[in-house]
């Protein structure tokens, strides 16, 4: 979006509207120039100004192996510090002002923006704190998708066995997930296979078994695969229990979000704070 500042400058121009950490203001001085008088006499020459044009750009986040130019390396005598509060662009400073109003351990300064150059003091703890908030959310929304995990269950398995794999499936079932389960040989070189009225039997009975001991929290979703020497049933856990974990994402989700306000609350309280001692120290 290209915006005719007239004769202001980027700074006048940022001030007025404001800042966003996620824009950044650069200036260009255009080759078009303006008249100073309409109509000038013989004798009087043009007085051409150049019109300075201000326009908006999206800056991109660094990324994990792009440098941080951060503090003492900021290589700029006077800058512009957004601010913590409203993200409002205060107005030119020297950046040695700035440096000596936080200690290092608690914040770092970093540079937002080389034309014009911005800067914005981050706190270290509520930097990490945001990193594990995006983390999470980015765990509740894949929790919110029902996935497909897969479990194998050989013909040769003793009912022991059988019952642990069926206790898999329900942990699965319960977290809210679907599950395919394939009834197969173990493999050949791992000892004798079921074969002739042997196979048969498990073939019928194992199936049947699994699908009675998830019924109370089971419902099938697709029709059983059937192969002569394996056989996939397909089930997803029952609507209620889909309800409920969904239930549970979202009380967690307004737990978690009732200690984010606080802990924002808790930091602008000390940021406050700071910003009162800093004042006492310049006078």
């Amino acid at each position: 979006m290209l915006i005719d500042a007239g004769y202001q400058t980027a700074s006048q121009v940022a001030g007025s509207r404001g800042y966003s950490t996620g824009i950044t203001q650069v200036s260009r001085v255009s080759s078009q120039s303006e008249s100073h008088s309409t109509n000038p006499g013989p004798n009087k020459q043009h007085h051409r100004l150049p019109r300075r044009e201000v326009y908006f750009q999206q800056v991109r986040h660094a990324s994990n192996n792009a440098k941080v130019v951060r503090d003492g390396q900021i290589p700029f005598r006077t800058v512009q510090l957004v601010s913590s509060e409203d993200n409002s662009l205060g107005p030119p400073r020297s950046l040695s002002s700035i440096l000596s109003t936080y200690s290092t351990k608690t914040h770092y300064l970093h540079l937002v923006s080389s034309d014009p150059p911005i800067v914005k003091l981050i706190e270290k703890k509520a930097q990490q704190e945001k990193t594990v908030m995006q983390e999470r959310k980015a765990k509740a929304k894949r929790a919110r998708v029902m996935e497909t995990s897969e479990v194998q269950i050989t013909w040769e398995s003793a009912k022991g066995d059988l019952m642990h794999k069926i206790a898999l499936v329900r942990g699965i079932l319960e977290r809210g997930d679907r599950v395919e389960i394939a009834f197969i040989h173990k493999p050949a070189n791992t000892g004798n296979l079921l074969a002739g009225a042997a196979l048969k039997k498990v073939q019928e009975s194992f199936p049947t078994l699994t699908k009675d001991e998830l019924a109370g929290i089971a419902r099938e979703w697709k029709e059983d695969r059937v192969e002569p020497a394996m056989r996939v049933i397909y089930l997803e856990p029952t609507k209620e229990i889909r309800d409920e974990v969904l239930k549970k994402l979202d009380e967690s989700a307004d737990e978690k979000s009732r200690a984010k306000e606080a802990k924002k609350a808790e930091r602008r309280a000390k940021e406050e704070e700071r910003l009162k001692r800093a004042k006492a120290r310049t006078g």
